[in-house]
């Protein structure tokens, strides 16, 4: 019964940290499913050593799929295993530089997650942040808490107003940039990119931090 509690705590807490995200951006999030090749079955082909770089491939003793228009993968932590589901595979973001470090701030049970709700971008800062936050509740342990970098609009009236400076927690910076990177700056991660750009540098952090891609 305990578990069974945990879970549905976990599941609401998903749900709460995305629908924060939803309510912030103000965008429909609808994704096509072509139905290609059922993902187990490429699941086999691949293990079988029969790779395809539009559909299955493996990488570094992970095995990626395509499932409609997301890629698909496994990982373990201790003895739980997850479904990762990301917009890019490993291959297509192995030119995404990660510069700088992060500090002992970033230990912490929860981290703001912060945009420009001002921003051109939105639909593609708001896929990040939604790609973001399952990552951390669900297979890091960590709550993100839903920000905004600046009170311009109504949502973010109810919600912290967090940036790189004025706070001493971790945080998470969405920015708008034409320059897509990583930049690791002690208790700020700050993701930039400009338009589709800001999901392959999310989806480049988050496969570094399950250990599935490695350096800078």
């Amino acid at each position: 019964m305990a578990k069974d509690q945990g879970t549905k705590n976990l599941m609401i807490a998903i749900g709460i940290v995305v629908l924060a995200f939803v309510v912030l951006f103000s965008v429909k999030l609808i994704i096509k499913d072509p139905k290609p090749d059922t993902p187990s079955g490429l699941v086999v082909k691949t293990l079988e050593g029969e790779e395809n770089p539009e559909t299955n491939y493996m990488y570094n003793g992970f095995v990626f799929v395509k499932n409609g228009p997301l890629w698909q993968t496994q990982w373990r932590s201790g003895n739980k295993q997850y479904n990762i589901m990301l917009h890019h595979g490993p291959k297509e973001l192995e030119n995404i530089t990660i510069t700088g470090d992060i500090d002992d701030r970033f230990h912490s049970d929860e981290v703001y997650v912060t945009f420009n709700p001002l921003g051109n971008d939105l639909n593609y800062v708001a896929l990040s942040a939604g790609e973001l936050s399952l990552s951390l509740v669900r297979a890091l342990n960590v709550m993100p808490i839903a920000s905004c970098d600046r009170n311009e609009t109504p949502a973010c009236k109810i919600r912290p107003i967090v940036n790189c400076i004025n706070t001493d927690s971790a945080v998470i910076y969405l920015k708008e940039d034409p320059e897509a990177k990583v930049d690791l700056k002690g208790n700020c991660i700050v993701l930039q990119g400009k338009g589709k750009d800001i999901i392959k540098v999310t989806d480049r952090l988050i496969l570094q931090w399950y250990g599935i891609m490695q350096g800078r």
